[in-house]
C-alpha cells in the first residue's frame, strides 16, 4: 500500500511539472511584450506625426487638443488636408470612428503603433 501511495505521488509530481514545462513554453520566446503600455496620456499624442515608412510626407498624423486632427493628402485626387476626429481609451487609438491602432511606446519623440491586421509603423514628432 506503502509503495502505491509513493508511487501515486511521483506521478502526480511528474504531471505537475510536465504542465509547468507546457506553460512556460507558451510564453514568447524573444520576451517581448506585444500588450503594449496601458494607458497613453492625451498630452503625449497631442501635436504633428511624422510616419517613417513614408519619408517623402513631412507630416502623417496632426492630433489637436480637442479630439479633432488632420492629415495630409495621400493620393493625387485628393486635394487639400484631410480632417478626422480621434479617440484614445488606454492605448487603443480611433481615427475616423473606425480606424483602431494599438499604441506599443510613444515618449515626447517617438511613437510606435499597431494596426489592425498587425502591422508596426514608426513615428516621430515634427517641431
Amino acid at each position: 500500500m506503502y509503495l502505491l501511495r509513493k508511487l501515486n505521488l511521483n506521478l502526480l509530481f511528474i504531471c505537475l511539472t510536465s504542465f509547468l514545462f507546457f506553460l512556460y513554453s507558451c510564453t514568447s520566446e524573444d520576451g517581448e511584450e506585444l500588450s503594449g503600455i496601458e494607458n497613453v496620456s492625451r498630452e503625449l499624442l497631442i501635436g504633428s506625426w511624422k510616419n517613417l515608412e513614408y519619408p517623402s510626407l513631412d507630416v502623417w498624423w496632426t492630433f489637436n487638443e480637442d479630439g479633432t486632427g488632420y492629415t495630409p493628402p495621400f493620393y493625387a485626387l485628393q486635394e487639400g488636408e484631410q480632417s478626422f476626429s480621434w479617440r484614445l481609451d488606454g492605448n487603443i487609438l480611433t481615427l475616423y470612428g473606425t480606424e483602431v491602432y494599438q499604441i506599443i511606446e510613444i515618449d515626447n519623440k517617438n511613437m510606435l503603433v499597431q494596426e489592425a491586421n498587425g502591422l508596426r509603423t514608426n513615428h516621430v514628432r515634427v517641431e
